[in-house]
């Protein structure tokens, strides 16, 4: 399995984590918050939005 970078991988991704958005209340306030954020403080709460939204789905995948 290749770990590249496509436009089908971005694509995917993306899906997840705004499927996830709308669905969890909590990335939902954290997004509301990143919005009122400088630019640099946006890309540290986005790698903890994506932390976030990762350990959720290692949790759903090992609940399956």
């Amino acid at each position: 399995m290749s770990n590249a970078i496509t436009t089908q991988s971005i694509t995917t991704e993306t899906t997840k984590a705004l499927i996830l958005l709308d669905s969890d209340p909590k990335m939902q306030k954290a997004l509301e918050t990143y919005q009122k954020l400088p630019e640099k403080d946006q890309n540290i709460l986005l790698l903890l939005m994506d932390a976030f939204a990762a350990g959720v789905e290692a949790a759903q995948t090992k609940d399956n």
